[in-house]
């Protein structure tokens, strides 16, 4: 019987099972607590890929309301949330991830399918010596590039895994019969500058999807986290749950209304091949979306990359 290619992505998964067996106990770390819908869909898919194999989590932390000591029993292991900020771009992330290497020798630690990018050799070098002296480190990468750097100078337990937001297919969306082209660029620091846009074609990013109540809400969300770092008593998990289900919820609606996306957010590619959608992946400022589709998406018949 023929497999749709995502369905394939989605079974590969299955391989982290190995490494986090079905019924562990785990802690789930650094969950993102921001307006960026594809570090989102990413949580999404993390939270699903655990209730389908029932693994408990026990607790989760995220950047915010992480306090600075925790007692982990023994049958523990500490998970971190993929992406795209294991290097130095993205500071606060990586310095919780090596904090907890340091600190937690006894438990076994992974993190989740992330792509790898150090801009200084320098950083590389010292988070090397960080994740070097954990025994039972293990790092999921998604994307080739990224799986020899983690090979090379992180540590030698090192897999090849697609994004966790996977786990999310399929989204269901109806066909539509008029052609509407949707842009959606990023306007961070891994834009393009020499992207073309078709004229009278939508453009728009994700910052966009988020009206002022919204932010506002996200905000206080924040806020929350870091009162709760002290006092541990607020509905954090929940309330923030609820909040980002329902952007995500937007950006899905968003999508259906097109009939053709074409993106340089990895996760607007994603979400597209999760609805079954016609796109085009446009490549960020560092090659990670041209590393992700030759590693992953190349084989989705109604998928395109543009190269710049």
């Amino acid at each position: 019987m023929f497999s749709h290619p995502m369905e394939l992505l989605k079974q590969k998964l299955n391989s982290i099972l190995d490494i986090v067996p079905p019924n562990s106990k785990i802690a789930y770390l650094d969950y993102p607590v921001h307006g960026n819908i594809g570090d989102l869909l990413i949580m999404k898919g993390t939270e699903k890929f655990f209730a389908d194999h029932n693994i408990q989590t026990i607790c989760s932390y995220s950047f915010h309301n992480s306090p600075p000591k925790i007692q982990f029993p023994l049958d523990t292991t500490l998970v971190f949330h993929g992406g795209g900020n294991l290097g130095d771009l993205y500071y606060s992330p990586q310095e919780m991830r090596e904090y907890f290497i340091r600190r937690y020798k006894n438990h076994r630690i992974v993190i989740l399918p992330q792509t790898v990018y150090f801009q200084n050799p320098q950083n590389i070098e010292r988070a090397s010596k960080i994740f070097r002296q954990h025994a039972d480190l293990h790092i999921f990468t998604r994307d080739t590039s990224s799986f020899e750097i983690a090979k090379e100078f992180l540590s030698d337990n090192v897999y090849l895994m697609p994004d966790m937001a996977h786990a999310l297919w399929p989204i269901k969306a109806p066909e539509l019969s008029e052609s509407k082209r949707l842009y959606l660029l990023r306007t961070d620091m891994e834009r393009r500058n020499d992207v073309r846009v078709h004229d009278n074609s939508d453009v728009t990013d994700w910052p966009d999807l988020i009206n002022q109540w919204e932010n506002l809400a996200i905000k206080v969300s924040t806020r929350m986290q870091r009162v709760d770092k002290k006092i541990r008593i607020l509905p954090v998990r929940f309330s923030w749950s609820i909040l980002s289900q329902h952007l995500i919820n937007k950006a899905i609606k968003l999508f259906m209304q097109y009939s053709y996306v074409e993106t340089s957010r990895l996760h607007g590619h994603i979400l597209a091949c999760l609805m079954n959608k016609p796109n085009r992946l446009i490549d960020n400022s560092y090659g990670k979306n041209y590393m992700y589709y030759e590693t992953w998406t190349h084989n989705v018949s109604n998928v395109k990359i543009k190269m710049m």
